[in-house]
């Protein structure tokens, strides 16, 4: 008697979690195809956009390598103080490339993006140039370790501007064939420790004023190392240090879809979501103003 007993409690009990529900809503993102832009504009350079579609887990599976993005029939307009500067041209064998015959852009000036194309909601962003960043070079030193390696060191000044919330990047460039490799050391000189207003991406550096606002701010750019064959070389050989003032929205976009990729194959990690400023869309419309350094360093 007592196991008939038992037996009919627990098929109650069963019977009373299973006739229980608990609805879990799920906020899904809209799944409706967007337009993706990435562009930046930026004083003498003839911008060249990037436009494409975005897409779902389920196509990505579909579509590895990402091959089919192309969107057909899109109509790119750039704005200045409301005036139609031109239209983007798509480019011949880049199928996401959008080419304007235009580079007289100035600092100060709002400059407006305006998209549209079959199927697809139409996009609007705004950025604005900034000011040319005001910096200056000490301390550049440079050795031959051998015959295929040089390595030189440099300290770049950046004055900033007080009361403005200003972002900047460094980034190198050869004429040589050959890319440098850099091993970039950015700790803050005053105290030695790594400096938390910079973040290095790939071989670039971003950099925020939140910690240094209104005050020059040094960065130590040491053991730079340069591989090519040394005795190949004419005697001379020439990089480019860029200094550019970016965006804000520039910058947020570039550290977010850093710390995106880091975690992307990583399933317990806490998502990131990328900040953007394409309304509409996604992807980011920015600009930045550079100034550039010309190094040489003697080979012979």
């Amino acid at each position: 008697m007592k196991k008939v007993f038992f037996k009919i409690i627990l098929f109650t009990i069963v019977f009373l979690q299973l006739s229980c529900e608990d609805k879990i809503e799920l906020d899904i993102p809209d799944q409706t195809p967007k337009m993706v832009v990435y562009g930046v504009l930026m004083p003498s350079e003839i911008p060249v956009f990037d436009l494409r579609k975005s897409f779902t887990i389920a196509e990505r599976n579909i579509d590895k390598n990402m091959q089919f993005q192309q969107i057909n029939s899109a109509d790119l307009k750039l704005y200045r103080n409301n005036q139609l500067i031109g239209s983007f041209t798509p480019g011949v064998t880049d199928l996401y490339s959008y080419y304007l015959g235009f580079s007289d852009f100035k600092a100060g000036e709002k400059y407006v993006l305006k998209g549209s194309a079959p199927n697809y909601p139409d996009i609007y962003a705004e950025t604005q140039i900034p000011n040319k960043p005001d910096a200056y070079i000490t301390d550049f030193y440079s050795s031959m370790t051998s015959i295929y390696e040089y390595k030189f060191s440099l300290k770049i000044n950046i004055v900033d501007n007080p009361d403005e919330e200003n972002y900047y990047s460094l980034s190198f460039t050869s004429t040589n064939s050959y890319f440098p490799f850099f091993y970039t050391n950015y700790d803050d000189i005053n105290n030695g420790h790594p400096d938390p207003s910079v973040t290095r991406l790939g071989y670039d550096l971003y950099i925020s004023d939140k910690l240094f606002n209104g005050k020059i701010k040094t960065i130590l750019l040491d053991e730079l190392s340069y591989h090519a064959n040394i005795i190949g070389m004419k005697g001379t050989e020439k990089f480019m240090l860029q200094c550019k003032a970016i965006t804000k929205e520039l910058y947020d976009y570039k550290i977010s879809t850093y710390k995106q990729g880091k975690v992307e194959f990583d399933f317990f990690a806490e998502p990131v979501l990328i900040k953007h400023n394409i309304s509409g869309g996604l992807g980011i419309f920015g600009a930045c103003n550079s100034r550039e350094f010309q190094l040489n360093i003697q080979t012979k």
